[in-house]
């Protein structure tokens, strides 16, 4: 037999090829050679050999196929293992999709992968909020040809990922159907923007199929599965990561991408482990920009702005600050938008037309300061919040911080002027998109004005740390205010007459280097003008100098602060730098009725705002003031001071007292005068030690007054002033139509009710709704010289001061009272004489045959000598005012946990309290809650509803919705009332949304007298929590309530569940803070 018999077979169980050629002859050799993979002038094997044995001799020849299968199954194939091969490709880059220029990175594997047939990708990629994904971009693109193209044959798209609009898209290709581009697509919303996604894209060629996973944040992975594939091997690999030929660059960031090759590249399962390795939040480093050091802007005139573009400054960057100082112009009318800055994103910017246009912006306009910001989500260009200023925060510098982060999504401002507490806006919730391009205006944009003022030392930052909501009292450090310089007062003058046509006699005091650097002065004095003194030439109060060798009116700083009498004028001169001023002065003309009377001077000047002030009072007259705006003094090392006479001008034309001057922080002030009277000696009357009796009981006996008496061991007899002070509370539903005493004091010694002068020597009754205050006159025989004050139903159950005073200074008396939260009354009564005596009585709360008072008597004393009577300062007394008793909480459990059916019949949870919080004016309400899904809430349905009231009802009187809660629709409905404003309810709401349905939600609600006012805290499990604030509320006190839970009145019953409701009553039960889900 002389044939030749060839056996193939191809794996996967493919039918046998066999292949003989008859009658052939070979020849017997001694020399054999063996050439395998290539032999002379042929090309190499294309491919891979294996396992490849020769055999020589008896029964290597077979024919037998079961035989040669036997022979194959003894020496089978064996697995190629080819070692896996990896490359980082990308460490962590951003990408500019709208960047015409093509930045793609490029990797070439030449003779890395031969033989290789299995192969994946993997990395994280973060596309940008608000990108521009209208035309197609490369994610990676992986080729496995020598002249690589795009998809014009097979291996142009081995392994390959793009995406247009909401649409991953992945391509490979199969040599058995001829497809250069086989693909799949994912989709996406808008939502997974600014997440990372993890892909994974492999191939196998062991088990012709590739594969694709990937996974947003937070989300179930999806998965591709293309079979059947076959691929090819080759000598050569490319990888373009981030663009590829025509495409645009990715829009996003690309992290970690890794190219292996080899066994083991290809896996299908596990997958969700790489979230182990999940990219930390990307930390950006920080840059910070200075755009402008300082600059003045002038509001009326041309476009002065400042700007800067950046692009490709802060690459995949969101979060951003802007800081800056501003000082608003005094006396400048603001009608219309002028800018602080306009911070945009966009590669070509407008106002307000598309999002990113308002990326951080301030504007102004009036007494509003405007900050938008945008929001991707809502598509809104413009979200906005504003804050109100003041008048008198106007020439003050003021700090501004402005921040958004994508870490919270939110945006920030804080804006605090000098001296004022700060105001602070919180946008929740916001969105921004990535950005390439940022422009920047200071000081005027488009066709807004120019900010009316200055603007300091205003950065950009950018990165992370650049967003912040603390620390902003270290800011102040390097704020434009004036530095710190201790504040120094020296007094200059006690006491003393000057006589008009005597020689001069000044009081003069020489200051060197003692204000170095200072630039806030201040003079504060009292003057009374002597009558009969012809006022016809200048005469000098004080002199206050700045220079080495002064003078009157030579050069800047000679009146640095001066005061002059001429006539009926007081003449205050200043100067001025900027204008060349050397006397810059405004008067205020006085009456003859005010000389001899004592009267408050304070004048004052400061480098913080720039701007000079006068104060002027005369004893029972109204004040005066000057402004002096925009002045502009300058450092000294030597002042002098001349106090009575100064230069060429004649003395003051009388009594200068407690002259004192001060240099330094906190000189400077426009307010709080009143006080300063507190100060002043009326040296013309003899002074008598003041008596003060403090009476902390609801009343005193005649007989406990008298030992308080007898133990001060001072003569009553030398009194003729006397002042009765006290604060007093009226019981709702206890006024009586008959009289009732607060208090009687009598200075007879025989005390009858109303028979002779002194019996109402300064007393007080009630009845009905009127305060009524008697005092008697000798001059005009009136033994009940009274008048009156009404109050209303809603001032019941307030506390309320009551000042009652007479002096023989002046022959007069007086009473102040203020209702909290309510405007002042006064009642003068002129041109009253009292007598001598003594023995005085004093009843508080009940005399003579009056009811008791109807309420609350609180620290009420008695206070005789000079210095007792004063008809100002009142303000100051609020500090010390009653604060509610402590009543000790009490707390109920109303309910464990119910399950309540919105639809069936009512089945409320009710529970009256009769005297259980008697005089109580503090309560919470405390309580989990979570609304049934598939409810339809088109209808109000009760949560708890607490009322105050005897006769309850659900909204007819004050009281009916003391502590509330309703539902209807996604919005949780919290009303109170107000006594002060006759609102019967008064009320906020809280929304919610369809996925918060069927959370578990804790509710706290709550009321105090002290502060007035009412608080909500609301917050669902894993969602931020709700607050509602109720200011300057105030309710009545009750001896019953009532309280419904999940269903009251007509309502419907409560949509769902309330767990472990809780009433407290008391002292303690009000607090807003330490409240968090349990």
């Amino acid at each position: 037999m002389q044939k030749v018999y060839l056996y193939t077979q191809f794996m996967n169980n493919q039918k046998p090829g066999v292949f003989t050629i008859e009658n052939v002859t070979h020849q017997v050799s001694f020399i054999y050679r063996l050439y395998v993979g290539q032999s002379f002038n042929y090309k190499n094997f294309p491919g891979r050999i294996q396992n490849l044995s020769l055999c020589g001799g008896n029964n290597c020849y077979q024919e037998n196929v079961e035989k040669i299968q036997k022979i194959i199954s003894l020496n089978p194939a064996k697995e190629i293992v080819i070692p896996q091969k990896n490359f980082l490709v990308v460490e962590s880059q951003e990408f500019n999709v709208d960047d015409d220029k093509k930045v793609p990175v490029y990797k070439r594997f030449e003779n890395e992968y031969n033989g290789v047939q299995e192969f994946s990708i993997s990395g994280w990629f973060r596309i940008n909020r608000g990108s521009n994904r209208a035309a197609w971009s490369t994610g990676y693109h992986f080729n496995d040809n020598t002249t690589p193209q795009d998809f014009a044959q097979p291996g142009d798209r081995t392994l390959a990922f793009f995406i247009i609009n909401n649409i991953l898209h992945f391509c490979t290709y199969d040599l058995t159907s001829k497809n250069n581009n086989i693909n799949k697509n994912i989709d996406f919303n808008n939502d997974n923007e600014g997440q990372w996604l993890y892909i994974q894209h492999s191939y196998s060629d062991m088990l012709y199929k590739a594969y694709v996973h990937t996974q947003f944040a937070g989300q179930q992975p999806k998965v591709l599965n293309f079979d059947s594939i076959t691929h090819r091997t080759s000598t050569l690999f490319h990888l373009w990561v981030g663009q590829s030929f025509n495409y645009r660059n990715f829009p996003g960031r690309i992290v970690g991408l890794n190219l292996c090759g080899g066994n083991g590249c290809y896996r299908e399962l596990g997958l969700e482990k790489a979230w182990e390795n999940a990219p930390a939040d990307i930390v950006i480093q920080r840059q910070e920009v200075q755009i402008v050091t300082e600059k003045d802007y002038d509001y009326n005139g041309a476009a002065s702005p400042v700007y800067q573009k950046f692009e490709n400054k802060f690459p995949g960057n969101q979060e951003f600050a802007i800081t800056t100082w501003i000082k608003i112009t005094p006396n400048l009318a603001r009608p219309t938008w002028a800018t602080g800055y306009h911070f945009n994103s966009n590669v070509v910017p407008t106002d307000f037309a598309k999002l990113g246009d308002r990326t951080l912006a301030f504007f102004i306009i009036n007494n509003i300061l405007h900050f938008p910001t945008y929001d991707v989500k809502t598509n809104n260009p413009n979200v906005n919040q504003n804050i109100n200023i003041q008048e008198f925060n106007v020439g003050s510098w003021a700090l501004i911080y402005h921040g958004y982060t994508d870490k919270g999504s939110k945006a920030f401002v804080y804006t605090q002027f000098q001296n004022r507490e700060p105001d602070v806006l919180r946008f929740n919730n916001i969105y921004h998109k990535d950005a390439f391009f940022y422009h920047l205006w200071v000081g005027q944009s488009f066709a807004y004005k120019n900010f009316p003022g200055r603007i300091n030392n205003l950065r950009l930052c950018g990165g992370s740390g650049c967003y912040r909501e603390q620390g902003f009292e270290n800011d102040w450090a390097k704020s434009p205010v004036p530095p710190l310089l201790p504040k120094q007062e020296f007094s200059i003058l006690d006491d003393k007459d000057f006589d008009f046509n005597g020689p001069a006699t000044p009081v003069y005091q020489k200051f060197e280097n003692k204000f170095n650097g200072v630039q806030e002065f201040s003079i504060t004095c009292w003057i009374k003008i002597a009558p009969n003194v012809a006022r016809t030439v200048w005469t000098s109060g004080y002199h206050f100098n700045s220079n080495q060798q002064p003078a009157d009116l030579e050069k800047h700083g000679d009146r640095t602060l001066s005061f002059f009498v001429i006539n009926n004028t007081l003449h205050f001169p200043t100067y001025d730098l900027a204008t060349n001023n050397i006397n810059l002065y405004k008067n205020i003309d006085f009456t003859n009725a005010q000389v001899g009377v004592w009267a408050l001077v304070y004048h004052a000047y400061t480098n913080n705002g720039n701007k000079a002030f006068v104060f002027n009072q005369f004893y029972n007259s109204k004040p005066s003031t000057l402004n002096f705006p925009n002045v502009i003094h300058r450092d000294s090392n030597i002042y002098h001071l001349w106090v009575g006479q100064s230069f060429a001008y004649k003395n003051f034309p009388g009594r200068i007292n407690n002259l004192r001057l001060c240099g330094g922080i906190g000189c400077y002030r426009e307010l709080g005068f009143e006080n300063d009277w507190i100060n002043l000696l009326f040296l013309q009357y003899t002074q008598i030690r003041n008596l003060n009796i403090q009476m902390i009981k609801f009343s005193i006996s005649m007989d406990l007054l008298l030992q308080f008496i007898k133990n001060s061991k001072i003569n009553l007899t030398e009194f003729k002033n006397f002042q009765s002070h006290v604060g007093l509370r009226l019981h709702l539903m206890q006024l009586e139509h008959v009289w009732t005493s607060g208090y009687h004091f009598n200075s007879n010694e025989q005390p009858a009710d109303v028979e002779k002068h002194g019996d109402r020597t300064l007393s007080f009754f009630i009845i009905n709704n009127m305060l009524h205050f008697p005092t008697y006159d000798l001059a005009t025989n009136n033994i009940n010289l009274y008048k009156n004050i009404d109050f209303t139903d809603l001032q019941v159950g307030v506390w309320a001061l009551v000042y009652h005073a007479y002096t023989n200074n002046g022959n007069k008396a007086f009473v102040y009272n203020q209702f909290q939260n309510n405007k002042p009354s006064i009642l003068n009564f002129p041109n009253v004489i009292h007598q001598d005596s003594k023995i005085y009585h004093l009843w508080v709360g009940q005399s003579f045959a009056y009811k008791n008072f109807p309420g609350r008597i609180n620290n009420l004393r008695l206070c005789g000598g000079s210095g007792c009577y004063r008809e100002q300062g009142f303000e100051s007394d609020w500090a010390k005012s009653p604060v509610p008793p402590v009543i000790p909480k009490q707390e109920f459990s109303i309910l464990d946990d119910k399950d309540f059916d919105f639809n069936g019949p009512a089945t409320p949870v009710y529970q009256k309290f009769e005297n259980k919080f008697n005089g109580v004016q503090e309560f919470s309400i405390t309580c989990w809650i979570k609304i049934a899904p598939n409810v339809a809430r088109t209808l109000w349905t009760s949560g708890y509803h607490f009322n105050s009231n005897e006769q309850p009802a659900d909204m007819e009187k004050l009281g009916d919705r003391t502590l509330s809660f309703f539902i209807i629709n996604n919005m949780l409905h919290f009303p109170t009332y107000d006594l002060a404003t006759n609102n019967i309810n008064l009320y906020q709401n809280i929304d919610f949304t369809d996925a918060q349905v069927g959370v578990w939600a804790l509710v706290y609600h709550a009321y105090t007298n002290n502060g007035n006012k009412a608080f909500v805290f609301n917050q669902f499990n894993n969602s931020k929590p709700s607050i509602l604030n109720f200011p300057n509320v105030v309710h009545q006190v009750s001896k019953i309530y009532h309280l419904w839970v999940g269903q009251s009145f007509a309502y419907k019953n409560f949509p769902g569940r309330i767990n472990n409701l809780r009433l407290c009553g008391g002292s303690g039960c009000y607090r807003e803070q330490g409240l968090k889900m349990n």
